[in-house]
């Protein structure tokens, strides 16, 4: 039983060794469908993490740009009811 175990085991190592294909690790850009393949469970895992960090480096990028376009509204809009108000006051109170 341990024998046949361990020529099963052998033979699928074997296979494993055949299967793998190249493996990329240059990052191919927006129009190139990003990372290339991890072959290994240890390279898929890196690629996970190098995504995960992509996707959090784009979210502060847009929530940064997101900040600064809120900041720009409320200011025109205070600039707006400021000058607003200066021209009701001319009218009613000359």
């Amino acid at each position: 039983m341990f024998r046949q175990l361990r020529t099963a085991a052998l033979l699928a190592v074997g296979v494993m060794g055949l299967a793998g294909g190249s493996a990329r690790a240059q990052y191919y850009g927006y129009g190139g469908y990003g990372w290339g393949g991890g072959q290994t469970v240890l390279g898929s895992q890196a690629m996970g993490m190098g995504a995960l960090a992509q996707g959090m480096g784009q979210y502060n990028l847009e929530s940064a740009q997101a900040a600064s376009i809120n900041a720009d509204t409320i200011g025109r809009w205070n600039e707006y009811m400021y000058e607003s108000q200066q021209i009701r006051n001319q009218k009613y109170y000359p």
